[in-house]
């Protein structure tokens, strides 16, 4: 009985210290990510302010105006990868979507062919 306590106590402080690790990993990533956009959006208003100064010395000049940054500029390696993948999904799905249509199209032609068949016995 004083066996199965303690381990029972040992039980609820093992879980209690995976919440806690947990808890503390979800900070951590959730902390990372802030400062992340916030690195990006410091660099998108760096960039952004660059082409207004741009802009204006191209216009006291009389040349055209220069491109506005893209926001694709300001996407880290981690994000590109990501949108990558996420369209080689979508490419994906959309093999298989158009794969499993040819096999219902070539299943309906063989059953109509069957049918024709076994009207004709």
């Amino acid at each position: 009985a004083i066996l199965s306590k303690r381990r029972e106590a040992e039980a609820m402080q093992a879980r209690a210290r995976q919440r806690r690790l947990k808890e503390e990993r979800e900070q951590r990533a959730e902390q990372a990510e802030t400062e992340r956009q916030e690195a990006l959006n410091r660099m998108r208003e760096q960039a952004e302010r660059e082409w207004y100064e741009a802009a204006a010395a191209a216009q006291a000049a009389g040349v055209p105006v220069p491109a506005r940054p893209a926001d694709l500029a300001f996407e880290t390696a981690e994000d590109a990868r990501e949108r990558r993948l996420r369209a080689e999904r979508l490419q994906a799905a959309e093999r298989v979507r158009a794969r499993q249509l040819q096999a219902r199209q070539l299943r309906a032609a063989e059953e109509k062919q069957q049918r024709q068949a076994s009207l004709l016995r």
